[in-house]
């Protein structure tokens, strides 16, 4: 199929995300910009079609793709760097975004690599209850460099956007979980320029589902995030080795606590106490002596 828009928006549909995909492809249908194609890999949805048809005023391509979600998104990235679109904007098939999303990006990208919006939290029906929460920590317009998502992120696959030309080949390890951060980790390293937006929202979802979200403090999260912290710095470490110590230091820190119970409690007391309000993702997991017993 030739290319006759210059912007690409990709998702990823699987089963059990049927619930979403009204609020999802209503949202794409009100943007203000409409010469986009939205890319959408299938992983096993069946009733894709239905969908599909019932927002015919959209341009819809679909591709079935099996795999891990990390390889999934390999397959989508490295798919969109061989086209001849312009922008590449993300989106997730269970969020939905403000109507002048699409607009707003692109006018960022033609600045910039990367553009990365704010976001607002919804419950699980898709009713918001916290508005701009990256724009409490984030002023409007200012740029974002890696030292500021070295050990804390942003960067998601629903509230980002791309130049095509800033991409290069993606290969994500099967087992890697932040497979967004690990990606614009990437890009910034080889000094792409990055900007935060606040002139436009993704509504993010938050429900039992999601791989990481925004959440009271636990045990199994905490456990989690140092784990998924782990991996990923060792994935980086392949990319700059100044990442190693990290890993290390994550690990040794996700054993104390997994195999220390006293350990574990008394660090989720103690970050609970210092965390941000409004953490960005996988900022729980933080390798300071001062957050738990020895």
């Amino acid at each position: 199929m030739p290319v006759l828009n210059k912007i690409a928006f990709i998702t990823v549909v699987y089963p059990g995300v049927q619930n979403y995909l009204a609020d999802f492809f209503s949202s794409l249908k009100r943007q203000t910009s409409k010469d986009f194609d939205v890319i959408v890999f299938n992983d096993g949805f069946s009733n894709l079609d239905k969908f599909v048809h019932s927002y015919h005023q959209l341009s819809v391509q679909t591709h079935d793709c099996s795999g891990s979600p990390a390889k999934i998104r390999e397959t989508a990235i490295n798919w969109v760097k061989n086209q001849q679109y312009d922008y590449v904007l993300f989106g997730d098939a269970d969020d939905y975004f403000a109507e002048n999303r699409i607009e707003v990006c692109v006018d960022q990208l033609s600045m910039y690599d990367i553009v990365v919006n704010d976001v607002s939290l919804t419950d699980v029906a898709g009713v918001p209850f916290s508005s701009g929460y990256f724009s409490n920590r984030l002023a409007n317009h200012s740029t974002v460099g890696v030292e500021q998502v070295r050990e804390k992120n942003i960067f998601g696959l629903s509230n980002t956007g791309v130049r095509r030309k800033a991409l290069t080949e993606v290969r994500f390890d099967s087992d890697l979980v932040a497979v967004d951060w690990y990606f614009f980790s990437t890009l910034l390293l080889r000094r792409k320029t990055a900007i935060f937006t606040n002139d436009t929202t993704t509504f993010y979802r938050q429900h039992r589902n999601n791989t990481v979200g925004f959440r009271h403090i636990n045990e199994k999260q905490v456990l989690q995030a140092f784990a998924v912290k782990t991996k990923h710095f060792q994935c980086l470490s392949e990319f700059d080795p100044s990442f190693l110590k990290l890993a290390n230091a994550y690990h040794r820190t996700w054993k104390k606590l997994k195999d220390k119970p006293n350990c574990l409690q008394a660090y989720c007391r103690q970050i609970e106490q210092h965390l941000d309000p409004r953490p960005f993702w996988w900022e729980e997991a933080r390798v300071t002596e001062n957050f738990y017993e020895n």
